[in-house]
């Protein structure tokens, strides 16, 4: 790859890893009553922030970069991994390679497809405007291929292509967010596989005779999936755009009506209008409820947490605006889970100092994941700030490859977690490097068999 396609590259992995892989912990806000008025608005911003995370997601992914000039239904492959260079990237996957797309279907029904994987995983997840997963076709659905997928939007009635499935989608828009696993034969393979995806648009027939409009919100807005909150009333703009462009299902008419109470309508700039000032006050009591919704929304075990709820939501609007701003474009469950540590098995924070055992018992596989369905996991080795550690051998996850770790006698394995390599080169394979100072953990399952397990707290070694 040329230094300025390896530029690109980067700039579009960093753009789309920003905004796909933060993890996030939300401001904090000082408390302060509020009025029944400014609760109502500050109800409005926590219904708002999935759709406004992924309205600014949609804008920062469709600004151009160098040479790459992406539109609504154009895919974009990330030919690259994450690696420490790109500072810009908070909690970076690097198994896997990334591709994406915002798709329009006001232009049409959008047919995925993608050839023969060989059996390496891939899932392409579809998104609606308000963070729902829609659906996921790969591995662990359609198999290992080749499959074709058809996205219709609401009142479609017309035809699909022959040996295409349907997939209906709640909005007008969608957010395609595909990964493909890079272990077993690396980046060429890997690139293969993404070369296989295939998009196209067919024939706007069988719509329904009102199409809502097109997302007026611009590409290159320079405004954070991440920071919600700091651009103030603007926001409520965004929101009145989304649901303006994706109208919110039925269930959602009474907090539809009561945006409506406050100025936020679709369509409208509640920013310029006579209720802005009362929306500004409500945002940091909005910010406050999901940050104090935190909590009650991971699943902890030991040294780890998790995401309780990811993918569905309903009208739980506060989990849903924990989710966006605690992992946007989290999957399903059923797809993928995610764990998070960065204390050891006593409560002591992880420090690369120290050397830590993370043990995997004896099992077939070590972690519950289909391998017959593509399934796979990893550990992820990331400083204080999220970002991967440099190292000497260039390894920032285990797992992908899992048969070329030691297993002890038994059959279990442990990974080596320090800032030294173990004094039993053994073992080296199971180093996962460490930075000298404190770090932090994530422990990625893919195609869980058992969507209740969790992962062994790390233990201080005498590795």
């Amino acid at each position: 790859m040329t230094n300025r396609r390896r530029r690109t590259a980067t700039a579009a992995l960093a753009a789309l890893m920003a905004v796909t892989c933060a993890v996030v912990a939300p401001a904090r806000v000082s408390a302060a009553p509020a009025t029944a008025a400014i609760q109502s608005a500050a109800d409005a911003y926590v219904f708002g922030a999935a759709p406004v995370a992924m309205v600014r997601t949609r804008s920062q992914l469709l600004c151009p970069r160098g040479p790459l000039r992406p539109a609504p239904n154009q895919l974009v492959n990330v030919p690259i991994a994450a690696n420490p260079l790109i500072r810009a990237v908070v909690a970076p996957n690097s198994d896997t390679l990334y591709t994406t797309a915002f798709l329009d279907l006001r232009d049409g029904p959008v047919t995925l497809s993608y050839q023969n994987t060989g059996g390496r995983y891939l899932a392409l997840q579809m998104l609606d405007m308000y963070t729902d997963v829609i659906g996921n076709i790969g591995t662990r659905t359609t198999g290992s291929g080749p499959a074709s997928v058809t996205v219709v939007p609401p009142g479609y009635t017309g035809q699909i292509p022959a040996g295409s499935q349907r997939m209906q989608s709640t909005t007008w828009d969608v957010w395609l967010l595909g990964r493909v696993l890079i272990a077993g034969g690396g980046s060429p393979i890997a690139q293969q596989v993404q070369a296989g995806i295939g998009l196209s648009v067919g024939p706007r027939q069988g719509y329904p005779a009102a199409v809502p409009p097109r997302l007026r919100t611009p590409a290159c807005t320079g405004r954070s999936p991440q920071d919600l909150a700091a651009d103030g009333p603007i926001f409520f703009d965004e929101l009145a755009d989304v649901l303006a462009a994706n109208p919110p299902p039925a269930r959602d008419a009474a907090a539809v009506a009561a945006m409506a109470a406050v100025g936020v309508r679709p369509g409208s700039t509640p920013s310029r209008g006579p209720t802005a000032e009362l929306l500004s006050s409500a945002i940091p009591v909005g910010e406050r409820t999901i940050d104090a919704a935190v909590a009650g929304n991971l699943a902890r075990r030991g040294s780890w947490s998790s995401l309780a709820t990811a993918g569905h939501y309903g009208s739980d609007y506060v989990t849903r605006a924990v989710v966006a701003t605690w992992g946007l474009g989290a999957n399903e469950e059923a797809e993928s889970r995610y764990f998070l540590a960065d204390s050891d098995s006593g409560g002591a924070r992880l420090d690369g100092s120290r050397t830590y055992r993370l043990h995997l018992p004896a099992r077939r596989p070590l972690v519950p994941v289909d391998p017959s369905r593509g399934g796979w996991w990893s550990v992820t080795m990331y400083d204080e700030a999220n970002f991967l550690v440099p190292n000497l051998i260039g390894r920032y996850s285990l797992g992908p490859e899992s048969s070329a770790l030691t297993r002890n006698p038994d059959g279990s394995v442990d990974i080596v977690l320090s800032s030294r390599p173990p004094g039993d080169p053994r073992l080296l394979p199971n180093w996962l490097p460490a930075p000298a100072g404190t770090f932090r953990l994530i422990f990625r399952q893919y195609v869980p068999t058992s969507t209740t397990w969790f992962p062994w707290s790390p233990q201080v070694s005498g590795h």
